[in-house]
């Protein structure tokens, strides 16, 4: 197994030589027909519609590619069945230039003129990769030392009629209509949606929406499933999210409250800058 200890213990002329090696393997790998189903890791173990391990092969397709069926579903599928390769024309270049535009935030119009395919080809692309990149991050599972916090954006519902609001309707203006007409609206409310972020050590990432208002131990143990117990919680004193890390098992280091200035790092020197530069 190659290991980070293994690559420092090499010679430079070592690994120039490995290098070597790996462009041309890469080089002979890539090219114009280079399939997509070769992107796609080849043990398949359970079916991608109902996750049951019972399958077995069933024959091949007319490009001579594996099929499989599943004894629970009956149904039948292929490697890149329920992928962002699926039912896909578009080789390995064309992939990955179209995820270049995306990560350069290009609209649909501009990705179109890149790559040279339609608007309507960019736009099933880029679901197709934003649904993989949602799988991923619904699996995705948080270990080591862990920073924690929670932002709050404002929710858009222009247009919305107000039985079909999932919040009460804003009044404009800074006040309030309480009896006394003179409250003004202080701290976080519910026109406000809670977004729990989180990344770790090994920098995978977790940012999802809890709901509206201010953050509770509620919204957080939403997503406990994807903490691994025994981390560390690096975050503010919030008592939510203390609450949290002490219920789900978890270490803490918080950084603390001085009653005169602000104060951004932990006792062990933590802090949430790497939350704060995604």
């Amino acid at each position: 197994m190659i290991t980070d200890k293994y690559i420092k213990n090499l010679a430079p002329v070592e690994l120039e030589y490995i290098k070597s090696i790996i462009n041309k393997l890469v080089n002979d790998k890539i090219n114009e027909e280079t399939t997509n189903n070769e992107n796609l890791e080849k043990n398949i173990e359970k079916c991608p519609y109902c996750c049951s391990r019972h399958i077995v092969k069933n024959g091949t397709n007319k490009k001579h590619r594996q099929k499989y069926i599943c004894k629970e579903c009956h149904k039948t599928f292929s490697d890149t069945t329920k992928t962002m390769f699926y039912h896909t024309k578009s080789n390995y270049f064309i992939w990955r230039d179209f995820i270049g535009c995306e990560i350069a935030g290009m609209t649909l119009a501009q990705e179109a003129i890149v790559i040279r395919r339609t608007k309507t080809t960019c736009y099933n692309m880029r679901h197709k990769l934003y649904k993989a990149i949602q799988e991923q991050v619904e699996n995705v599972k948080l270990s080591g030392e862990i920073e924690l916090d929670s932002i709050y954006v404002k929710i858009n519902l222009k247009g919305k009629k107000p039985n079909k609001m999932p919040r009460m309707s804003k009044r404009r203006g800074t006040k309030l209509s309480y009896p006394t007409g003179s409250e003004k609206l202080r701290g976080l409310s519910h026109h406000k949606i809670c977004i729990v972020t989180s990344v770790d050590e090994s920098d995978n990432m977790l940012f999802k929406i809890a709901g509206l208002g201010v953050e509770s131990k509620e919204y957080y143990n939403k997503f406990k499933t994807q903490y691994q117990k025994g981390s560390t919680i690096i975050s503010d004193s919030k008592t939510s999210i203390l609450n949290f890390a002490k219920e789900n098992e978890m270490h803490l280091d918080p950084i603390p409250v001085i009653p005169v200035g602000k104060r951004y790092t932990t006792n062990k020197g933590n802090s949430l800058g790497s939350l704060c530069q995604l």
